[in-house]
């Protein structure tokens, strides 16, 4: 399975899933942001370090909004686990933004544009602007950040010298918890889909039958099905949804998926048992192994289910158990079944 941040990225290059975001998490659901209005913005280079090096510095995703004589740039960093320096990068990149327009303003302006020399050497006049540059920093996580969301919090400030921090800047970071944006009608794209699974509290019981229920997960783009994957932690449903892009020319049917997948850990259950019993040279043997297969493919979807949330939400087994809706004690029945049986 690919990197989760990549799918995600993927996803919001799409002009219609970036305004909703837009729009849900800064305008509260209004359509202030139109897809038509967006475009795609180059990446940033810094300057030579002294090794004589460039390095580029880039957000996730990036899009310019024109609307009338102003514009505004959007920036999305997408975080699927917790970086305790953000507050600093988003700074950097910021920065790096303001710089790159007063470099492609001074660039435009001809020396007979200047008044004085301190328009000459600063490269812009004195009504010159920029346009700002607004980050947002998604959070695909339910453990809550316990990261920094502001510079005065990394800073090591005595609580006392009240002198000293008259005279810092603070830089707030604009986080978003995507588990927390429920507003999933107003989004006109696919993004309301994936908002729907994640407030599904990761259950896979209750996100199959969402799934199954509602014939708008039927249709949806590569992109859309390959974050539900990821976000599901799910390898084996990738593959379905690689074959339907290349069998339905570019749409997923995520109900088809979760079935095929299901059918083939089922399949291996009972093949490992169908050979089980044929090695014990009985046709009783090979009844039996079929049984067991069947219950070892169940055995095995269940275990790697809970594993896979374990592992993801960072939590012990008796909370994954609690968010699939088993006992910890049916978990442990099925862990030694599998373990005998193998």
């Amino acid at each position: 399975m690919g990197n989760i941040n990549d799918e995600l990225n993927s996803f919001f290059i799409d002009n219609q899933e970036f305004a909703d975001l837009i729009n849900l998490c800064i305008y509260h659901g209004k359509k202030i942001i139109l897809p038509e209005e967006l475009e795609d913005t180059g990446q940033i280079t810094y300057p030579r370090d002294h090794r004589g090096q460039r390095h580029e510095l880039r957000n996730d995703v990036s899009k310019r909004h024109q609307s009338g004589l102003s514009y505004q740039l959007f920036c999305l960093e997408n975080q699927s686990f917790i970086n305790y320096v953000m507050p600093v990068r988003v700074m950097g990149y910021e920065a790096s933004r303001y710089m790159e327009q007063a470099k492609e303003i001074a660039a435009q302006h001809h020396r007979k544009d200047y008044k004085n020399w301190a328009e000459r050497s600063s490269g812009l006049t004195r009504t010159d602007r920029l346009c700002p540059v607004i980050t947002l920093v998604l959070y695909w996580q339910r453990k809550a950040w316990d990261g920094a969301t502001s510079l005065y919090e990394l800073l090591n400030l005595e609580a006392e010298d009240t002198d000293l921090k008259d005279y810092l800047q603070d830089y707030k970071l604009n986080l978003v918890n995507m588990y927390e944006l429920t507003q999933t009608d107003q989004c006109e794209g696919q993004l309301k889909y994936i908002l729907k699974l994640l407030q599904l509290d990761q259950s896979q019981k209750a996100i199959c039958e969402e799934v199954r229920r509602n014939p708008e997960y039927q249709n949806l783009k590569p992109e859309t099905g390959k974050v539900m994957s990821a976000l599901l932690g799910n390898s084996g449903i990738e593959k379905y949804i690689e074959q339907q892009c290349k069998e339905k020319g570019g749409t997923v049917d995520m109900c088809k998926a979760l079935d095929d997948w299901e059918k083939e850990a089922e399949q291996r259950g009972i093949s490992m048992g169908i050979h089980q019993g044929i090695s014990q040279g009985i046709t009783q043997g090979i009844t039996q192994g079929i049984t067991q297969g069947i219950a070892q493919g169940t055995a095995e979807t269940l275990i790697r289910n809970v594993r896979l949330i374990m592992q993801n939400l960072d939590i012990g087994l008796e909370k994954a158990c609690d968010l699939l809706g088993i006992p910890v004690e049916e978990y442990r029945k099925k862990e030694q079944f599998l373990q005998k049986s193998l």
